[in-house]
This record gives structure tokens, sequence and C-alpha cells, in this order.
């Protein structure tokens, strides 16, 4: 039996990111269409600090599936969650360290593109 038993997880992730891509990059071209270059580098790495991190949790989090695996899937799991955290912190830490960015821009980019996330799991059931 060569089934895979992560397939519908593995579905709604793609659909997950899918999503937040897509609002990033329409996001992105609105706030610089309306706004500026800068305030459209800022939504892009606000987008960015929820987007890679989910892409790499995704990755770890259906590395492994099955019973018989258990124990890896449930490691898998914590390891793509501390990688999770960590990258995160480390693209606010660039944003806001090397990157000239609209703190305000930032954050409302990093709520919507969230916020796009959990609703992309709600509509993908």
């Amino acid at each position: 039996m060569n089934a895979d038993l992560a397939k519908d997880g593995k579905r709604i992730a793609k659909y997950g990111i899918l999503t937040q891509s897509v609002v990033m990059l329409v996001g992105s071209a609105l706030v610089g269409l309306v706004g500026s270059g800068f305030l459209a580098v800022s939504f892009l790495f606000g987008s960015l600090a929820s987007l890679l991190p989910n892409l790499v949790f995704a990755v770890f989090a259906f590395k492994y599936s099955g019973a018989r695996q258990r124990k890896l899937v449930a490691q898998s799991f914590s390891q793509g969650l501390k990688f999770k955290l960590a990258m995160t912190m480390i693209i606010f830490v660039v944003a806001f360290a090397l990157i000239k960015v609209n703190v305000a821009m930032l954050f409302v980019a990093y709520a919507i593109t969230v916020a796009s996330h959990a609703l992309a799991m709600f509509r993908s059931n």
C-alpha cells in the first residue's frame, strides 16, 4: 500500500502557500502603484516574514507520514516549528537592521499575509 497518507494535508498546505504568494505579489504591486517603492519593499518583507517560514514548516511537517513513522513525524513537525519561528525572527531582524523599511507597512503586510493563510485553511476544506 503506497497511498500517500498526507496527500490532503499537502494539498491544503500548497493552497495556503499559493494564497499567501498571491497576496504578497498583488499587495506589493498595489502598494507600489498607490504609494511608493519604499512602501512596496516594506510590504514585500512583511509578507515574506509569513510566507517563507510557512513554506519551510510545510516541508518539515509533511516529510514523513504513517503510523510506523510516528516518531519521525513528531520530530520533523517539532523541528519545522522551531525553524519557522527562527526564520520569522531572522526576516524581521534583516528587515529592521539591514533594510530600511516602514515599520507600520511591514506589520500590516505580515498581518494580512498571516490572515490570508488562515482564511485559505478554512476555504480549502
